[in-house]
């Protein structure tokens, strides 16, 4: 309760952060890592370790899409981060959104609260679109910022977007105890493309 009571703040500036996101500069989601990814049946491709591979949609099975020297090849990896240099095509609005940090603890093997406790950050909320046609490849991310600087991001493949049919949402970032104030910001994309988001209500405690 007191880790939530903490975050009400963040949370009412996370609003007025996605409104604005409408006038900002687009993004693009990419992921780092040395995952090993199939290519096809037999070859392998290594990722580089340091080197951005951006997410260009999902593939059949839900997972994430990422372009690479070999082709649009599967990511189920968790490395991911939110940079600049996207396009805006179209605007999804956001209900019944929430956010608040979490803490979790275990027990000891005396019954007492041990002594080191691990945060998350948690986002949820209602994804709808306001376009009239269907949105395919349709996935979002959460980034966590703390003295304004990004500390972790996580995402989720939401599939499609059918007008008047809202998607759940939920997102959670690890962080540590020093990053509890901070601010969370979503994005949402359709293929290589964000969608601009629209907040249509307060989030709720």
């Amino acid at each position: 309760m007191a880790a939530a009571q903490q975050t009400n703040q963040p949370a009412e500036k996370s609003g007025n952060q996605l409104k604005e996101a409408t006038t900002q500069n687009a993004h693009i989601l990419a992921c780092r890592g040395t995952d090993r990814l199939a290519i096809g049946s037999g070859a392998i491709f290594e990722m580089e370790e340091g080197v951005n591979y951006a997410v260009v949609g999902s593939s059949i099975h839900g997972s994430f899409l990422i372009r690479t020297p070999a082709g649009d090849l599967e990511y189920n990896g968790n490395r991911f981060r939110v940079l600049d240099g996207g396009q805006y095509a179209g605007e999804v609005m956001l209900k019944d959104v929430t956010s608040t940090v979490a803490e979790h603890w275990e027990e000891n093997k005396m019954g007492y609260r041990s002594k080191y406790s691990s945060y998350t950050a948690d986002w949820s909320s209602q994804v709808l679109t306001t376009e009239n046609q269907w949105l395919t490849h349709c996935y979002a991310a959460l980034q966590w910022y703390s003295d304004g600087q990004p500390v972790g991001t996580a995402a989720m493949v939401i599939g499609r977007l059918i007008p008047g049919q809202p998607v759940s949402v939920s997102l959670s970032v690890p962080i540590s105890d020093g990053q509890r104030e901070g601010m969370p910001s979503l994005h949402v994309w359709s293929a290589t493309a964000e969608l601009k988001t629209t907040q249509l209500q307060k989030p709720e405690w």
